[in-house]
């Protein structure tokens, strides 16, 4: 379990060190940019390496993972206020990954060590505290109903299922899906299996499964698995047990492959995935830059592959209400990360 909280966090950190690029013109071809939020920075305010979530309203979260700490901003991007800290009591986080605002308008935040926790609205006050058996827990997505949607692996055998659904108020796993046999693949691959991404819309769970470009779309109800799809993205190259020998697969030899970082539901029939490749890797406490491009991809539902964009922005969240997608700039000079900046676009086409 050491080795692969190491290693997630090694993966976390990953956007605190990234080497100037230039986008391909093809983003600004297919996404057009409404409005540029600049969150406020100040000492109380400041972002390390956010995992963001934006409400209905606009309104931002900034999960720091490495501050382990939740940040608040409005939709013009004046900082609220914060909560949560380092530590294992209520309140506080070992490892926080990620922060959502529910319909209810409380705040519920997930730490890598499977443990979710209720906040009120304003992050004041705790409200409930839920150790969950999805270690490492890797995201959360609200589902309808009282019910959250859990990513990570949540058994300790072999075969596993990588997506979870929790019952918030009986604070019990209720379903259960995307199941993957652990055995089947290289100790790294088991490793890194525990990162799959999800989305949910009205009709289906559309999942993937790190760094496998398999697609799996779940019956939102009673979540039996409808399809299997693939996806041939123009960027992308998986890892294949073929190309790797047992126990042998280093971090450099990790950046030589892509990873589904993000798939987002888009109306009724579009998925947008985001995607990225690490090209260099340098070893941790380096002060080397890590060059990483991401890409981006919208595909239907009947497996035709409408757009493929290499070097675009990182994509943080979707409004699906909206119909607005965040972007956050990741491709600055050389003095820094800019984590402060984020991008409300529309697609142009629909």
């Amino acid at each position: 379990m050491k080795n692969i909280l190491l290693l997630l966090s090694v993966i976390l950190l990953i956007p605190s060190m990234i080497v100037a690029q230039n986008y391909d013109s093809g983003f600004e071809d297919y996404f057009v940019i409404e409005r540029v939020i600049e969150l406020e920075q100040n000492e109380e305010s400041l972002l390390t390496s956010p995992m963001y979530s934006i409400d209905e309203n606009g309104e931002i979260l900034a999960a720091d993972v490495r501050l382990n700490e939740v940040k608040m901003f409005d939709s013009d991007g004046f900082f609220i206020g914060s909560f949560g800290r380092e530590g294992r009591g209520p309140g506080e986080f070992m490892n926080l990954i990620s922060a959502i605002r529910l319909d209810d308008g409380h705040i519920l935040t997930a730490d890598v060590s499977g443990r979710l926790t209720l906040f009120s609205g304003d992050g004041e006050e705790v409200l409930k505290s839920y150790n969950t058996p999805v270690i490492p827990l890797m995201g959360i997505e609200k589902i309808e109903n009282e019910k959250v949607l859990i990513y990570g692996r949540g058994s300790t055998s072999s075969q596993a299922n990588l997506i979870h659904v929790l019952d918030m108020n009986t604070k019990e796993i209720v379903g259960e899906f995307l199941e993957f046999n652990f055995s089947e693949h290289s100790q790294i691959l088991r490793m890194l299996t525990n990162i799959s991404v999800a989305s949910v819309s009205d009709n289906h769970i559309v999942a993937s499964i790190t760094p496998f470009l398999t697609f799996y779309f779940h019956n939102t109800e009673d979540h039996t698995l409808e399809e299997e799809m693939d996806y041939d993205l123009n960027h992308f190259r998986e890892i294949s047990n073929e190309e790797i020998s047992e126990n042998q697969l280093s971090l450099n030899d990790i950046t030589r492959f892509s990873w589904i970082e993000r798939v987002e539901v888009v109306g009724e029939n579009k998925i947008l995935i985001q995607y990225v490749r690490w090209l260099t890797m340098p070893l941790p406490g380096s002060d080397e830059w890590r060059e990483t491009e991401y890409s981006l991809a919208l595909i239907n539902t009947d497996g035709e592959l409408l757009f493929d964009i290499n070097n675009s922005p990182k994509l943080i969240d979707y409004n699906r209400e909206k119909d607005k997608f965040y972007f956050i700039d990741i491709l600055r000079e050389s003095e820094g990360y800019d984590v402060s900046n984020i991008k409300s676009t529309k697609l142009k086409t629909r």
